[in-house]
């Protein structure tokens, strides 16, 4: 049989009479599966070109290919699915066979392996080889072989035929063949489910179960008991239990949906295990050291600089308008200097232009700073909180978002920005100078985002099966250890 196969896929003109479809059947009918290849006995040269066959094909031991259907599940039955594929769909055969041989041998598909590794899939989900339980529920997939004939081997050509387009969909090479096994696996497994009469009608189910009882010993509705069924609501279900509906399933459920599932479940994951007490306790314990890279990432904002479009207001004196200032905070915390250039330009990077040296600046000590106010243009955020995320104002509109810092002298600077992420940052740096909370909507976020994903690389370290986080809080100690002092060395 395996001669057979080789000389399907190689030597074309044998397949092309019915004769010799006929005469390859005879020989399976016949039993003659465990033929054997004797190459000791063969030329070299020929012996070389069925061993390079042979590895296109996809087997492992070239010498005796048969030794690679010794695996049981499935065995011999993966050879004569093989078959099957070779007789009943010669063309898509032959088209897998020599689109896999332009390719390397790691960029290939291996026909035969794919062949043993979907005949074993196929044999796990049919219970194929196992001892029936009755106290064990399974679904109704066995309708399947009482309304297709042939359903298994026509089941195993079309998973094949989808093994090799998700091979090339994932571009796998032979190193991802268990990766690749386990998305095709899904595929099929997701496409019974939807052909499945579990989410059907209770009497929809118990009638057509009973129809096709394997005690009845029959293949097709008889016209007596069509009669006596429900024939919409029969024939409703029948419809998915052919086998094109079965294709369909298999092209909806591709490679692309069941890696969005899998990002689906995985997120659903994730939510659950945050939602866990004992990762609630895990985040108390590091929200302070979240806390304080927070403050520290506004800190270095503020040390960095940024140019403001500035609005000067003193008591008693006029309002100074169109005043583009640079302010930073300096690097003892204590002083915010604001420089003043009519003819500062604003660089992409955030820097100041070289004639801003030679100005004046000017020191604000925050120890005279009396209070930090946000505030934002009522005609553009209409009735929106300041805690709310706004989008990002054009640099010219009329419309801005500002900081306003109050002195004791009773001096205001009113800082316009961009954006709500620059007053935001700002706004909270001064009021971590000033000893007060960061209460702004950004650094909320960045909080929380920054907690997870450290709560998320704690777990990381503990993902494996031999470890499982509880589902409730662990029950603290009556009696606590002592504390061991230190010994300083």
């Amino acid at each position: 049989m395996i001669l057979e196969l080789r000389r399907s896929a190689f030597d074309t003109d044998l397949l092309l009479s019915d004769q010799s479809c006929q005469d390859l059947n005879s020989r399976v009918s016949s039993g003659n599966i465990h033929e054997t290849i004797t190459m000791s006995t063969m030329n070299p040269r020929r012996v070389e070109a069925l061993q390079r066959d042979y590895e296109r094909l996809g087997f492992q031991d070239l010498r005796e290919p048969i030794k690679d259907f010794q695996i049981i599940p499935p065995g011999i039955l993966s050879l004569q699915n093989l078959f099957y594929f070779c007789i009943h769909q010669k063309n898509d055969f032959i088209r897998f066979v020599l689109e896999n041989s332009c390719k390397t041998l790691q960029q290939q598909c291996p026909l035969v392996k794919s062949a043993i590794e979907i005949t074993r899939i196929l044999c796990k989900l049919f219970h194929i080889g196992v001892e029936p339980n009755r106290h064990q529920m399974h679904k109704d997939y066995f309708l399947l072989f009482y309304t297709i004939s042939s359903f298994f081997e026509q089941a195993f050509v079309r998973c094949l035929l989808l093994f090799n387009k998700t091979w090339k969909e994932m571009r796998a090479c032979d190193v991802d063949f268990q990766v690749v096994s386990s998305v095709v696996y899904q595929q099929i497994s997701q496409s019974l489910d939807d052909i499945s009469l579990i989410n059907s009608s209770t009497t929809a189910n118990k009638t057509i179960i009973s129809l096709y009882s394997p005690s009845k010993n029959q293949t097709l509705l008889s016209p007596v008991i069509k009669s006596t069924m429900n024939t919409s609501l029969t024939l409703a279900i029948l419809q998915r239990f052919t086998f094109d509906y079965f294709s369909e399933r298999l092209n909806t459920n591709n490679y692309k949906n069941i890696c969005r599932r899998r990002d689906e479940q995985e997120l659903k994951r994730e939510e659950t295990i945050m939602k866990l007490p004992i990762v609630e306790t895990l985040k108390e314990r590091l929200r302070s050291h979240v806390q304080s890279l927070t403050r520290q990432a506004r800190l270095k904002t503020m040390k960095k600089g940024q140019i403001f479009m500035t609005y000067e207001s003193r008591s008693g004196a006029k309002k100074t308008k169109n005043r583009l200032m640079y302010w930073q905070l300096l690097d003892n915390e204590k002083h915010v200097q604001c420089s003043e250039s009519p003819t500062t330009v604003i660089k992409e990077n955030n820097t100041r232009d070289s004639s801003t040296t030679s100005l004046t600046r000017t020191m604000i000590s925050l120890e005279n700073v009396k209070d930090v106010q946000c505030n934002i243009d009522q005609l553009r955020s209409g009735n929106l909180n300041t805690q709310e995320r706004i989008p990002k104002i054009p640099r010219h509109s009329n419309a801005h978002m500002s900081v306003t810092i109050i002195l004791q002298n009773d001096t205001t600077y009113t800082l316009l920005c961009e954006n709500d992420y620059d007053m935001s940052c700002w706004s909270d740096g001064f009021n971590i100078l000033l000893h007060k909370e960061m209460d702004s909507f950004y650094a909320r976020e960045e909080m929380e985002l920054l907690l997870d994903l450290l709560c998320q690389l704690q777990i990381l370290e503990l993902d494996s099966p031999s470890i499982t986080l509880p589902q409730h809080q662990l029950p603290v100690p009556i009696r606590l250890p002592p504390i061991r002092p230190i010994s300083s060395t």
